[in-house]
């Protein structure tokens, strides 16, 4: 247990200001993604699992993957500026430098990524920027081959009647949807209706020969669609009505984190993005805010207190995979910055020590364990460099821990690391689990291949996955690694 009584002895807890707790819901695990035309990556397509670790050498293209998935997700979001770019975990650069820089590439080539919900659903983007100095990046939803013409259509036409009542009362009283609500709606002979009336004749001259081969089957691949500036804001709404709304929310709340022993320590470090900062920011708040939801009280319903004790209950049964740790709990001070942690093998009777002399490999297994545990934090996310500040035995147990945290939590995660130590905590026999190595190919581009287990392998059983790779066993090994 976490404390909880020992919270309790000093009374109720001022709640730390964060947003109430979001409703649950149960992932919908992306499946594959596909990107193009985004710095080393040239045409790179991904079946990922729900716990993915991506090991490679340094500059392999790693990072280059978790960036562009922020940045599809930046875009689903509808938040291309560069502020929320960084908050996300992107390295901010030129944008001509966000290109492939190959010989031949084209600089200013839009960058697209499409993703694969586990329902089939997709959702896409084209990302553009002309590279002219404080241009923005602007993105375009991409058609979805699946969608077939007149569902396409159906969705168009429901969304424009939402947006025309704003525009004209003349729309709402047609209450349309469908191909007949859009022919009603493009009939509407009013001054209002003037711009919707040109944007829907261009949407009809644009899309129609895409929509008959998608009632055909005849491609495959997204498309996008260029629009004037003017087109484009009115269709903006409309065209999201075209994405997969599951796949559009994962993606959206996509992060790349990158904690930071500093910062963790930081009691009052902040982040753009709650309840957790990419380098760390928010540990001791966002705890401290379940430690006081589980103290309940009158302004905290039953459902709260409940998962807030789960959590920290879950929480702590993790920590314990350091021996030393035996509780953490709120101070005297019942401050987010007053947390206290006791050690197993202090035997003085309530004795606790202050958070800032632990040491940095518990901030960073706190951190994790929050971020997989929380109803609050991205249900698709990723962790840049897994294994940071932890030594081998820590990040096998780290990660078959992750593993159970995930398919408790609904959570799906990307891991990177250039430490062979974290394949350990790996089981490759469950799909759900997945291995790639990152590499590049002769011509420079980042390339990633999936590694299963083989049948080979099974013969040995007390060889552990770190050893098994770096002996070439389970093939993938880089060149240089």
């Amino acid at each position: 247990m976490v404390s909880l009584r020992a919270s309790a002895r000093f009374g109720r807890v001022a709640s730390p200001s964060l947003s109430p707790p979001a409703k649950e819901y149960s992932a919908n695990v992306i499946s594959n993604i596909h990107i193009e035309n985004y710095k080393s990556i040239i045409d790179l397509p991904l079946e990922l699992g729900r716990v993915n670790v991506f090991i490679g050498e340094n500059g392999a293209g790693k990072s280059n993957i978790l960036e562009a998935i922020a940045l599809a997700g930046a875009a689903a979001a509808n938040k291309l500026d560069n502020e929320f770019l960084a908050s996300r975990g992107i390295r901010v650069v030129r944008p001509a430098d966000m290109r492939p820089a190959f010989t031949g590439n084209d600089p200013k080539i839009a960058i697209t990524v499409t993703a694969t919900a586990e329902n089939g659903g997709r959702i896409g983007y084209s990302i553009a920027n002309d590279n002219k100095p404080y241009s923005k990046w602007r993105a375009t939803a991409l058609l979805d081959p699946n969608l077939g013409g007149a569902e396409f259509i159906a969705r168009i036409s429901s969304t424009l009647t939402r947006i025309a009542p704003k525009r004209s009362p003349k729309v709402s009283e047609n209450n349309a949807v469908g191909t007949d609500g859009i022919k009603k709606i493009a009939n509407a002979d009013t001054p209002a209706l003037e711009d919707l009336v040109r944007v829907l004749k261009s949407l009809d001259e644009k899309l129609t020969p895409i929509l008959a081969e998608a009632d055909k089957g005849e491609f495959s691949e997204p498309r996008s669609i260029e629009l004037s500036q003017s087109e484009g804001a009115i269709l903006s709404e409309a065209l999201l009505a075209t994405q997969d709304r599951d796949a559009q929310r994962e993606l959206s709340e996509f992060v790349t984190y990158s904690p930071e022993n500093s910062v963790l320590r930081a009691s009052h470090a902040e982040a753009q993005i709650e309840p957790l900062g990419i380098k760390g920011e928010g540990v001791s708040k966002l705890f401290a805010f379940y430690l006081s939801e589980a103290l309940g009280g009158k302004d905290i319903d039953e459902e709260s207190v409940h998962r807030a004790r789960s959590l920290l209950d879950s929480v702590d049964r993790s920590l314990r995979m350091l021996g030393w740790f035996d509780g953490l709990r709120l101070g005297k001070e019942k401050q987010e910055d007053s947390l206290e942690l006791r050690d197993y093998y202090v035997e003085e009777e309530g004795r606790h020590f202050e958070l800032s002399s632990a040491n940095e490999g518990f901030f960073f297994l706190l951190f994790y364990f929050l971020l997989f545990s929380s109803n609050l934090t991205p249900a698709f996310f990723a962790i840049d460099n897994i294994d940071a500040s932890l030594n081998p035995a820590l990040c096998r147990n780290l990660v078959s821990e992750l593993v159970i945290l995930a398919k408790k939590h609904d959570k799906q995660v990307i891991l990177t690391t250039h430490n062979p130590a974290i394949l350990d905590g790996l089981n490759l026999d469950d799909d759900e689990q997945r291995l790639f190595v990152v590499s590049r190919n002769m011509d420079g581009e980042t390339c990633a291949e999936r590694i299963r287990k083989p049948k080979s392998f099974e013969n040995l059983p007390h060889l552990k996955m770190s050893e098994a790779f770096m002996r070439g066993l389970i093939g993938g090994l880089p060149t240089k690694f």
